[in-house]
């Protein structure tokens, strides 16, 4: 899965099993496959990003991605650059 999120892909599990409960902590689930999808950013969002740094506007990314994945699309982005990391 890291090969995945280090891509700046979005993962779905999929898996099998029962729910025995309306409590996920008691389902018994069997994980039988991954699957990692692409959902790009808008061309003009680089762009974007590039004049507003020349601006002098501190640029930040919200998001509920796994870090990797959004570590990734922000370098996508050019939100983090070269040695940059995620704080």
């Amino acid at each position: 899965m890291k090969g995945f999120l280090d891509k700046g892909l979005r993962v779905l599990a999929f898996g099998q099993g029962t729910a025995k409960s309306k409590s996920p902590e008691d389902w018994e689930i069997a994980i039988t496959g991954l699957i990692g999808f692409i959902d790009p950013p808008k061309k003009e969002v680089k762009e974007a990003i590039g004049s507003a740094k020349i601006a002098g506007i501190h640029v930040i990314m919200i998001t509920g991605d796994h870090p990797k994945t959004a570590e990734a699309v922000a370098r996508e982005v050019g939100i983090l650059e070269e040695g940059q990391a995620i704080e």
